[in-house]
């Protein structure tokens, strides 16, 4: 984690807001010399100021974490341009942790897809004993024909070929209107809170998104996502 980056991050933020380090801080309930910390590079907000700064302005914890903004996907088609304009989930990361914390005590790994039709975005954080899990913004990279009335998905986990679901997501079936698969998968998202291992051993496991669709003739169609971690524990 490069706090310095995170720092630039945070001054870009609040100079976009036209804000002083005072009012800046009066804003997110901290004082000011704690900002120009942050700024600075000395420091990096806890977990509880990460997610006062994403909902006061409007960012994803994991940009301020990786000190930039995510680059949009371009789509193919119309009505996957217009869902993408909903964007990503503001991010909720973990337990209690001290009003300031630096890199040689918290992990971070970024989640993505590895199958080529989907997209997903999200991130595990550990720190010491506690590990959250957030996945959202999943998105089909092609068009696809068929229309569904409701989803289910669940995230599994393969640690050492033991499978389990550890989250699940399910949308209530409307029997009077159908939906393109990537408008109802803006609505899903896994949030995983005192996940059962810490880094390094989250490395070593394997994720993955099963997605059940009823589609316009009530057959259910399945859907598997493999997913990747980047930077892994990092």
């Amino acid at each position: 984690m490069n706090q310095e980056k995170i720092g630039k991050f945070i001054l870009k933020l609040r100079m976009d807001n036209n804000l002083s380090q005072a009012k800046f801080a009066d804003k997110i309930g901290v004082t000011y010399q704690a900002v120009s910390k942050w700024e600075n590079g000395r420091g990096i907000p806890d977990i509880e100021m990460l997610k006062k700064i994403s909902e006061v302005f409007d960012v994803d914890i994991d940009e301020i974490i990786n000190g930039e903004k995510k680059k949009q996907k371009s789509k193919y088609n119309l009505s996957l341009l217009i869902a993408s304009v909903f964007g990503i989930v503001v991010i909720v990361l973990f337990l209690l942790i001290t009003i300031f914390f630096n890199k040689d005590n918290i992990n971070v790994a970024n989640i993505n897809s590895i199958e080529s039709n989907f997209s997903v975005n999200g991130v595990i954080v550990s720190e010491n004993n506690s590990t959250m899990i957030h996945i959202s913004d999943i998105r089909v990279n092609k068009e696809l024909d068929k229309k569904f009335y409701s989803i289910e998905s669940m995230l599994y986990e393969d640690n050492n070929k033991n499978y389990k679901i550890i989250s699940e997501y399910k949308s209530i079936a409307n029997n009077n209107e159908t939906k393109n698969l990537d408008e109802l998968l803006k609505e899903v998202k896994f949030d995983i809170e005192n996940y059962s291992d810490s880094c390094p051993n989250i490395s070593t496991h394997n994720f993955y998104i099963v997605i059940n669709a009823l589609d316009e003739e009530k057959n259910k169609i399945n859907y598997k996502i493999p997913l990747s971690l980047e930077n892994k524990c990092s």
